[in-house]
């Protein structure tokens, strides 16, 4: 079974006990899918984010917005200010081919029933966001991610720098999206190409800077997305 493993600044694991009704621990078994949802341990980072995957499996650590943009990013995530800072453990198993829409609605009804978070879908909204666009293809195109000892992705965040490898431009917007305080980022256009990406997100304008060296700018614009709220 193929592994695809990363971690971006802490990669732990607690054990939380479970309640019929708990804040913090979640778990299921069902005959096509099954997962836990574990709160785990304060450990002083603001920002926790990781994950794995394989055949017919999803493991994510993180806020409960950045757990489920890892696995289900077609949806925009809003989430009530008491869920900031508390970071989970969420492991998926299941039988699909796919990670489809309606298998996140499955496991959203079992943790909404079973626990204090509440998952519901507000309804489609115009978001407001810096697309990524190719200005040059010849220069990105030399950042090319050749594969190593076998990883096929990485991703590793410390200071404020982003280092990347293995990422198509698309899954480059969605770690922006998880780790960069500076805005909302989507990228339309072609996803093929696999990338090695050392980016400054300290700033706006590090992060314009540090795109400019791949030959990618940042234009504004919008689009409608369906918008999941976490209470």
């Amino acid at each position: 079974m193929r592994i695809i493993i990363f971690i971006t600044v802490l990669f732990v694991f607690a054990a939380c006990t479970t309640s019929s009704k708990s804040p913090v621990a979640v778990s299921y078994e069902g005959d096509t899918f099954s997962f836990e949802l574990n709160r785990m341990e304060e450990t002083g980072f603001t920002k926790i984010s990781g994950q794995s995957s394989g055949e017919g499996f999803r493991q994510a650590i993180g806020e409960l917005d950045n757990i489920f943009s890892q696995i289900w990013g077609d949806y925009q995530y809003r989430m009530d200010p008491q869920w900031k800072g508390k970071n989970f453990n969420f492991t998926l198993r299941f039988s699909e081919e796919e990670v489809v829409g309606d298998l996140f609605w499955k496991v959203a009804e079992v943790i909404s029933r079973q626990s204090d978070i509440f998952i519901d879908l507000k309804g489609e909204e115009t978001v407001y966001a810096q697309c990524l666009q190719v200005a040059d293809q010849g220069l990105l195109a030399s950042h090319i991610y050749q594969v190593k000892e076998g990883v096929e992705q990485s991703l590793n965040l410390s200071n404020a720098h982003l280092n990347t490898k293995g990422k198509t431009l698309l899954q480059l917007t969605e770690e922006l999206n998880q780790v960069s305080a500076s805005g909302f980022y989507l990228y339309d256009g072609a996803d093929i190409g696999k990338y090695s990406f050392e980016l400054d997100i300290s700033s706006p304008e590090k992060l314009r800077q540090s795109l400019s060296f791949y030959g990618i700018s940042l234009e504004g614009c919008q689009m409608k997305t369906e918008v999941v709220e976490i209470k």
